[in-house]
């Protein structure tokens, strides 16, 4: 096992892109790998890195296309591109840094672009868009005949097996009774967090069907998460918001980070396992 580093709340929430915590978990890194691995890249390829965060996988697609290849990023949230930003600099391949939401994409790139990228890379994100359908119609759009859309993520129907729901459970009573100690009701109490459309692997494949893709492969992880990496993602505001959305972001990371570890304390767990789908599909 990976030697791990302890992640404080106080470096956790000062952080430029908080997500940065997590992406650079080491069994993160190693499943995303798995994932660029998988869109079969080549020297001068152009790929799209969709909710591409702090530039994470960006990094890994540069040491597969080399000096000559282009990616374009696309990323709603100006502080996830500001981070990657900073974490891309001094990179020679050409990278473009675009704000948008991943709905927008089917109109976002002119005439000209349609039909240009070798592949498109969605890593663990694709379970928060609201229209999933509009954003893989987006993506057939941009793709070549014959280019790849992979994606991962830990956040579908099935993602959790039975017996690790307990933990979940707990970890939500817990943050919520802190929070609301800290809080009150919460300074958005009449708020409700929109619980994740969340798909089974054969409503994935049913969707990709229905957007020109055939699906190549399909293959399931089992991950065992230790709690700081809990941790680590309690500092993500889009984690947070869609979980405690009721409270003020820093009350609510504070309570889910205190949540975790105490679930973990009291269910005596030295970790959770989770498992992560990984798809594959061509555009036909």
């Amino acid at each position: 096992m990976n030697e791990r580093k302890t992640t404080t709340e106080s470096n956790a929430l000062e952080i430029i892109d908080p997500f940065e915590i997590f992406a650079n978990l080491p069994f993160y890194i190693d499943i995303n790998r798995k994932l660029v691995n998988a869109a079969s890249l080549e020297e001068g390829q152009r790929v799209l890195d969709l909710a591409s965060g702090p530039g994470n996988i960006s990094r890994l697609v540069v040491e597969k296309i080399g000096e000559g290849g282009w990616i374009t990023a696309v990323d709603f949230s100006q502080r996830a591109l500001a981070a990657a930003r900073r974490n891309l600099e001094g990179i020679r391949t050409r990278i473009d840094l675009i704000k948008a939401k991943a709905e927008d994409i089917g109109k976002l790139f002119s005439e000209t672009q349609v039909g240009r990228f070798d592949a498109v890379i969605v890593g663990n994100a694709i379970h928060n868009f609201d229209n999933k359908g509009d954003v893989i119609e987006g993506i057939s759009k941009l793709l070549k005949r014959g280019g790849l859309f992979v994606f991962n993520s830990a956040f579908f129907d099935g993602a959790v097996p039975q017996p690790e729901s307990r933990l979940y459970r707990l970890w939500m009573v817990i943050a919520n009774k802190l929070a609301r100690e800290a809080e009150g009701e919460g300074e958005n109490s009449a708020k409700r967090a929109v619980a994740r459309n969340l798909l089974k692997p054969i409503e994935y494949e049913d969707v990709l069907k229905a957007h020109g893709f055939n699906v190549k492969s399909q293959i399931f992880e089992k991950v065992d998460m230790e709690v700081e990496d809990f941790v680590a993602i309690s500092c993500d505001d889009e984690f947070v918001q869609g979980t405690l959305s009721k409270y003020s972001l820093e009350t609510a990371k504070r309570a889910l980070i205190e949540g975790v570890r105490r679930a973990f304390g009291q269910l005596k767990l030295s970790a959770s396992r989770r498992i992560w789908i990984q798809m594959v599909a061509e555009k036909v």
